[in-house]
C-alpha cells in the first residue's frame, strides 16, 4: 500500500480527462445556481431579460475564473483538422 505524503500530493498534475470532469461538474452547479437564482428573481418580481442576463453573467464569470486558474491545454495547430 502506497502511502502519500504531502509532497507527492503537490506533484500531482490533473489530466485532460479531469479538467473536463470538472467542468462538467462546474457546468452541472452553473445550470443548478442559475435555476435557484432564476426562481428567486422571479418570486421577487424582476423582469425576465434581467433574470437571465444576471443568472448568465454570474456563470460566465464563475467558468472565466476557473479557467484563469487552472488554464487550458489547447491542441497545436498541426493536431488539429484545421491545419491539413
Amino acid at each position: 500500500m502506497e502511502v502519500h505524503t504531502a509532497s507527492s500530493v503537490a506533484r500531482m498534475t490533473i489530466s485532460t480527462e479531469m479538467y473536463g470532469i470538472l467542468l462538467m461538474i462546474a457546468s452541472g452547479f452553473c445550470v443548478t445556481s442559475d435555476m435557484v437564482t432564476s426562481r428567486i428573481i422571479k418570486e421577487s418580481g424582476w423582469p425576465y431579460w434581467y433574470l437571465i442576463s444576471g443568472t448568465c453573467c454570474i456563470a460566465a464569470v464563475t467558468n472565466a475564473i476557473f479557467l484563469y486558474f487552472c488554464g487550458s491545454n489547447w491542441p497545436k495547430a498541426t493536431e488539429t483538422r484545421i491545419a491539413d
